[in-house]
């Protein structure tokens, strides 16, 4: 059974020529299993600020060259992407589109607003450009769609048989798994894990106990794993746990340590974007 009603359209952004292969080579099996239309947007970034160091006629001329080079790079993507997607057997777009380092934001979360799903690499890692992390925060914290992010070499599950919920009653979480529900009713196994709970901010009942309700009456059954927090990070605890279940895919809800929401992402989410091993479905 493949979850082909939950993700009609999936999208990714491609911002590097050399990375087109490594990032579209997880999403061809899946869209071609689930019948997704895939929109991949072929981004050409102007790093630098012109206007910022400099200014006047030096400028003008400084954004013209810089941007011409972006808007090469856009199509170079487009074609390394259009090459492979061709032979791909699944249904396709590809838009080149460019933009400053400033505007990044506001391109990607246009695009992503009417995605199902966006598919993207870890966005930390030593082979990702420095747009990777922006590129991620825009889609997560601006897109309204939920974000998968996989680890390279590492494919997306169809479906996913063992799926762990990192679950803290918050509101970031609950999205997420909402978001999943169509994986989750698919799914062999659904493990919902609690670190160190704290009663406070859970329910009166067992923490996790609604949601295991709430899923339950969805047709999904879940077990309810609380952990003591042994390690030292929570990301840690998160990833020892993944190994112990032997899971395939983890939902979680996605954090930003800044209410300006700069670059700045904290503690687990950080952390586990890049260490993950496994797919991490995550929402905001």
């Amino acid at each position: 059974m493949s979850v082909q009603t939950c993700f009609p359209t999936v999208m990714t952004v491609l911002d590097q020529p050399e990375t087109v292969d490594s990032t579209l080579a997880p999403i061809l099996p899946f869209a071609r299993a689930t019948g997704a239309h895939l929109r991949a947007l072929s981004l050409g970034v102007d790093a630098t600020q012109a206007g910022y160091f400099v200014a006047g006629a030096t400028a003008a001329i400084m954004s013209d060259e810089t941007l011409q080079l972006a808007r090469e790079d856009a199509l170079e993507i487009k074609s390394r992407a259009e090459a492979l997607l061709e032979k791909a057997d699944i249904s396709f777009e590809v838009e080149a589109t460019i933009t400053q380092s400033a505007g990044l934001g506001s391109v990607i979360s246009a695009n992503a607003h009417f995605a199902d799903l966006v598919i993207l690499p870890l966005p930390y890692g030593p082979n990702m450009g420095s747009e990777a992390p922006m590129i991620a925060e825009a889609a997560l914290f601006d897109g309204a769609a939920p974000v998968l992010v996989v680890p390279n070499g590492v494919d997306i599950p169809n479906p996913a048989r063992r799926i762990v919920i990192a679950w803290n009653n918050s509101a970031e979480a609950l999205s997420a798994v909402r978001h999943a529900l169509g994986l989750l009713k698919a799914a062999d196994e659904v493990d919902i894990l609690v670190i160190d709970p704290e009663r406070g901010h859970m329910s009166p009942a067992e923490p996790g106990a609604d949601l295991a309700t709430w899923l339950s009456r969805h047709g999904v059954h879940a077990n309810i794993s609380l952990v003591p927090r042994r390690l030292g990070r929570v990301s840690d605890e998160i990833a020892r746990h993944l190994t112990d279940t032997n899971a395939d895919l983890l939902v979680m809800g996605a954090y930003s340590h800044s209410r300006l929401r700069e670059a700045i992402w904290g503690g687990a989410t950080r952390d586990l974007l890049t260490e993950a091993k496994l797919p991490i479905l995550m929402a905001h």
